[in-house]
This record gives C-alpha cells, sequence and structure tokens, in this order.
C-alpha cells in the first residue's frame, strides 16, 4: 500500500477535524445571542454528562484499534478478523454504556431537569461505535473522512439557521448538534467495506485484546476527568450560568486544540508501522521532525491568541460572554503543555507500548485536578476551572517526559525554538502597536492576524529556518507536480 506523506495525512485529518468544530464556530455566535448564556449552560452540562458514557462505550479502541490495525493492515485475512473481535466487543461496551446512563440519570437528582437533553446526545454513543473510524485511520483515508465531514457540516449548517430561532429552541439546538456530530457515522459503516468486512463474532480474544484495552481505556478515563470534570463540577458548585460562560472559552480552545494535534494525531499508525518494518532511525526522524513541525505553529497560535482574546470573545459569543476572556487567556497558556503531553502519548509511548507509563502520567494529572477543582472552583468559578486544567496538564506533560527522557529519542532543534520565540515576541509586539490605533473590532482582528502571522513567517525566512525552509520546499515540489501532472 502506497503510503502518503505525514503532512499531507495532517492537512486531511485537520480539515476533517476542523470541520467538527468549525461547525459551532460558525454557528456558536449566533446561537449565543439566540439561547443566552443559562441555555448554552444546560446544553453543555448534559453533552458533558454524556461524553463520560461515549467513553465507557469506546473504552480506548479508537486508539488500540489504529495501533495494532496498523501492524497487520496488509494481511486482509488478519484484519477481517481483528476488525470483527474489536467491533463485537465495541457493541458490548456501547451496550453497558446506556444501561450506566440511564441508572445515573434515575439515580442522580440533578440530572433529573436535564433528562430530555440527555436522551438528545445520548444518540453519540451508539453514533460513534457505528462509525468504525478506527478502520479509516488504519488505512489512512482521511481524504474521504474530510469529504463526508464537509457534506455533513453544510447540511446541519443549514438546519441550525432554519430551526433555531428563541430561547426555548435549545433542545432543537442539541439535536442538530448531533447530527453534526455522528450523522456521517452510517456512512462510514458502509465505507469501510472497501477495506474489508466486519464480521460480528463470539470468539473475541479477550485474552489478547482485553488487558491493552483496559490499559488506553483507564488513561482515556483520567484524562476526561481532568478534561470534563471542570463542567460537572462548574455545574453542581456554580450552575448553568458559569459553565455556559466556560464553554465560550473552551470551545474556542478544542477548536486549535483539534488542528494543532492533527500534526501528530495522523502519525501514530505511521509510527506504530516503522516500529515494525523500519529502523529506529526512521522512527526517530520521523518524530522529531514532527515535534520540530509542532513547535513551529503551537507557539505563534498560542501567543495570537492570548494576545486578541477580548476581540475573540466578542467576536465569537457576544458581549454577555465577556466574562469568560481571563479563562480563555489561561487555557490559550494550557495548549502549550496540553498539546506536548498529547504529542509525547501519541508519538512515543503508544506506538511503543507504554500504555502503562501513560495511564500513571494520567491517573496522577487527574487526581490533582479533581483536587484543585475542589478548591479553586468555589473561589474563581470559571476561570479557576481554567487554572486547574492548566495545572494537570503541565503536571501530565512533566510525568511523561520523566519516563521518555530516558529512552534518548526526542531531539528537537534548539535552533529551531530560539527562532520561533523570537517570532512570538514579533507578534506580541505587533498586536500592541495595533491595539493603539482606532480600529474596529473585526477590522483590528483580521489586520492583526495578518500583520503578525506575515512578520512571523518573514522573520522564520530571514534566520533561516530549516524547517519552515523545508515546509516551503515542500510544497513548492508538490505545485510543480500538480502543474506538469
Amino acid at each position: 500500500m502506497k503510503k502518503r506523506s505525514l503532512r499531507v495525512n495532517a492537512v486531511l485529518y485537520s480539515v476533517r477535524t476542523v470541520m467538527s468544530f468549525l461547525f459551532p464556530f460558525i454557528t456558536f455566535p449566533y446561537v449565543s445571542r439566540v439561547l443566552g448564556v443559562d441555555n448554552i449552560g444546560k446544553v453543555t452540562t448534559s453533552a458533558n454528562l454524556v461524553s463520560y458514557f461515549i467513553l465507557i462505550a469506546q473504552m480506548g479502541i479508537f486508539t488500540y484499534a489504529s495501533r495494532e490495525g496498523a501492524r497487520i493492515r496488509d494481511d486482509a485475512e488478519k484484519l477481517s478478523l481483528f476488525a470483527g473481535e474489536v467491533f463485537t466487543i465495541n457493541l458490548l461496551s456501547t451496550a453497558a454504556a446506556y444501561i450506566l446512563l440511564v441508572l445515573t440519570v434515575a439515580v442522580v437528582p440533578h440530572y433529573h431537569a436535564y433528562s430530555l437533553l440527555i436522551l438528545i446526545h445520548s444518540f453519540n454513543i451508539i453514533g460513534t461505535t457505528i462509525g468504525v473510524e478506527w478502520l479509516c485511520n488504519i488505512y489512512e483515508d482521511y481524504g474521504y473522512i474530510a469529504v463526508r465531514s464537509l457534506a455533513v457540516q453544510v447540511f446541519t449548517v443549514m438546519m441550525l439557521f432554519a430551526f433555531v430561532k428563541k430561547p426555548a429552541d435549545y433542545p432543537i439546538y442539541a439535536a442538530i448538534s448531533v447530527i453534526a456530530n455522528s450523522g456521517a457515522n452510517i456512512m462510514n459503516f458502509f465505507h469501510v467495506r472497501r477495506f474489508t468486512r466486519i464480521r460480528l463474532t463470539r470468539d473475541l480474544k479477550l485474552n489478547t485484546h482485553l488487558k491493552p484495552l483496559l490499559v488506553i481505556f483507564f488513561s482515556a478515563v483520567a484524562t476526561t476527568i481532568y478534561v470534563n470534570s471542570d463542567v460537572t463540577m462548574l455545574s453542581f458548585m456554580c450552575g448553568d450560568y458559569n459553565v455556559g460562560l466556560y464553554n465560550a472559552s473552551v470551545r474556542i480552545y478544542s477548536i486549535l486544540q483539534a488542528m494543532i494535534s492533527s500534526i501528530f494525531l495522523v502519525a501514530l499508525p505511521r509510527l506504530s508501522n516503522d516500529l515494525v518494518t523500519a529502523t529506529r532511525e526512521q522512527y526517530m526522524k520521523t518524530l522529531n521532525d514532527l515535534l520540530d513541525e509542532l513547535f513551529l505553529f503551537l507557539l505563534p497560535v498560542i501567543t495570537g491568541v492570548y494576545m486578541i482574546a477580548g476581540e475573540a470573545i466578542r467576536l465569537f459569543s457576544g458581549k454577555a460572554f465577556i466574562e469568560s476572556v481571563p479563562s480563555l487567556q489561561i487555557l490559550s497558556i494550557t495548549l502549550v503543555f496540553s498539546m506536548l503531553a498529547s504529542f509525547l502519548t501519541n508519538t512515543v509511548l503508544l506506538p511503543n507500548k507504554m500504555e502503562t507509563d501513560a495511564l500513571r502520567a494520567t491517573v496522577f494529572s487527574a487526581a490533582v485536578n479533581v483536587i484543585l477543582n475542589i478548591w479553586l472552583i468555589p473561589k474563581l468559578a470559571q476561570n479557576g476551572a481554567a487554572l486547574t486544567t492548566l495545572a494537570a496538564e503541565f503536571l501530565m506533560m512533566t510525568t511523561q517526559y520523566m519516563v521518555i527522557r530516558k529512552m534518548h529519542v526526542l531531539q528537537p532543534s534548539g535552533k529551531n525554538l530560539v527562532q520561533i520565540l523570537a517570532g512570538c515576541v514579533l507578534i506580541v509586539l505587533c498586536c500592541i502597536v495595533l491595539q493603539s490605533f482606532s480600529l474596529g473590532m473585526v477590522a483590528g482582528v483580521l489586520l492583526k492576524v495578518a500583520v503578525s502571522a506575515a512578520a512571523y513567517m518573514v522573520l522564520l525566512g530571514l534566520s533561516g529556518n530549516l524547517v519552515f525552509r523545508r515546509i516551503l520546499q515542500d510544497l513548492l515540489r508538490r505545485r510543480k507536480r500538480t502543474e506538469t501532472a
């Protein structure tokens, strides 16, 4: 099977990921003004609860199946058997997730008022299972995923503007969000037949699959606790209003996180395959090229978001959400640690089957996050939730690095990092200078982004940044091939 460039895969995966977040990015400015802070808080609270049970249903299957399937993807017979086993396990875990969700809503009085919204969001549980997106990931079929996502998002955006007209329409907004997230999964189920046939089986080979699945699952549980416990505890301690405020900053944070993580998430199947079929040197080269490119994009994005946080909140959510600005600034700093932690997990620990080390780091970070939430949320509300996320991600990254440094596989370019930091200083200066002019909000944001991006790239070019030059040369080669084709 011909391997597509990791950079092309990253772009295609980014398109797909951005589509899943572009739906709220396009619609949230409209929805937040129509529904108001409290109703946004209600939808967020119910979606947050269901996310725990989506996690139970998935049980680490996407990561495990992507890694192990990549090792045998050239053997159609083995992959077909593997796919049947994993999918059957996934259906059983999905049934268990629904049972636990019903019991939770019945037992916890706090969620009785959210029953309708929880029911609507619960369709995401089976939708994610039916989607079997791990098969597309195994074969690096990111082009199909990008096109499919675009089609579904366009359709759901049209539905939202047609049917959400007043504050009482928040259940309709929740339903449309479910369609946006899971509507394409039935298409997925039929599309993957081009790769292999999925058959239910009684021989689940639990002795083979269960241990690594559970390790990855508990690691994901711990991650979800320190990602989602903020909203859960805000809901109990402060109410829907503060959940709505926090949601405004988290949405922007999540979009940026998804876009940047596409640089390395697509690398898990490739790096797993390299560890079996290629040399350690090739694995390390791919790994460190990705790390250098991650720094190239991550640090300027964080700097820019911090500088325009106020304008971003007003444009994205409206003046009613202006109290979200401090939490967005805190979360923008958090991106440094969350992206590096995710990088270490997906490109070093998981390909090298070090799930247990990832689990230890995640459990430790989750425990600290919950403890800090109990202390800070009553005092600082959504800003306290953002601070606990920052602390948890920092601990996650630090703990993982302490394990990985013994392997001597990470060798990032120090010169590249210094040049990038100089570019970030230039971005800050550009934003400060432009802030002194009397510009409209939209014009001001566009000008800050354009001028800062141009100044950053010029500085990289003049300083001879090798990573930036490598990307430009690759783009020029592709353009010449396209023109001569």
